[in-house]
C-alpha cells in the first residue's frame, strides 16, 4: 500500500527528520554503554558487604554496611509492616484503595477526546487509517488492550500535543522511547505539529519501520 511512487515525500521533509533523528535517537549500544556505566557505579558504591536490616520507625528495608551496627528485627516485628493501629492502614486495604481509583482506561480516554472534538467517530477512525471493525472493538471493551501503532494513530487523528500523546499512550501501557527509531519519527511529526498520516506513514516506510494503524 505504501510505497515510493503514489506518496513521494520531499527532499527537505527526508533532511529534517535525518536531523531530529541524529538529535534525538539514542543507539541501543550508546544505551548498553550507559546502563553500563551505572552498574559500575552501583557496584563501587556498594563494595562493602551489605546486610538487610529493618527499621521500625519508618517500615522500610535498608541495606547497612558490615562494619557499622546492626539491628535483628524481632520476629514478631515483621507484623508492624503490614499494619500499625492508627497509622498505617493493612497492605490488602491499601491496594484495595489503588485498585479502587486507577486512571481512566484507554478506551474510556479515547472516546471522551473524540467527543471533545465534535466529530463523528468515523472522521476520528478514518483519519487514523483504523478499520471500523478494531474501532467498534475499541469502544465496546473498556479494558481493549491496543497496539502501540494503534494508539499513535488515534493521537495523529486526534492532532495530540507530545504531552496529550504520552498519557494516551501510558493508559495503554506504552511510552515513546529515544531509543526506537520509530517513537523518533513519530514523535517528530507531533513536535512539528504534521498530522497527516499517509505522510508520516510513507516517512516511517522510508526507515524501514511499522506503519501507523491498523
Amino acid at each position: 500500500m505504501f510505497s515510493k511512487k503514489p506518496y513521494v515525500v520531499s527532499d527537505d521533509l527526508l533532511r529534517a527528520v535525518d536531523a531530529f533523528i541524529s538529535e534525538h535517537y539514542i543507539e541501543e549500544s550508546e544505551q548498553l554503554y550507559s546502563h553500563t556505566l551505572v552498574r559500575e557505579a552501583e557496584n563501587r558504591t556498594y563494595s562493602e558487604p551489605a546486610r538487610l536490616m529493618f527499621k521500625e520507625d519508618e517500615h522500610s528495608v535498608l541495606y547497612k554496611s558490615e562494619s557499622e551496627p546492626r539491628s535483628i528485627p524481632m520476629p514478631q516485628a515483621a507484623a508492624t509492616i503490614a499494619f500499625k493501629p492508627g497509622k498505617k492502614k493493612p497492605i490488602a486495604a491499601r491496594l484495595d484503595d489503588i485498585v479502587g481509583n486507577l486512571d481512566e482506561p484507554f478506551s474510556a480516554t479515547l472516546m471522551r477526546l473524540i467527543d471533545s472534538t465534535g466529530k463523528k467517530d468515523s472522521d476520528i477512525y478514518n483519519r487514523a487509517n483504523i478499520d471500523r471493525r478494531l474501532f467498534s472493538k475499541i469502544r465496546s471493551n473498556e479494558h481493549y488492550a491496543p497496539s502501540k501503532s494503534t494508539v499513535l494513530a488515534f493521537a495523529i487523528a486526534l492532532e495530540l500535543t507530545l504531552e496529550q500523546t504520552g498519557d494516551l499512550l501510558a493508559r495503554a501501557g506504552f511510552a515513546l522511547s529515544r531509543s526506537r527509531k520509530f517513537d523518533v519519527i513519530v514523535e517528530f511529526f507531533i513536535h512539528s505539529r504534521k498530522y497527516d498520516i499517509f505522510e508520516i506513514n510513507q516517512v516511517l516506510y522510508n526507515y524501514d519501520q511499522p506503519l501507523l494503524g491498523g
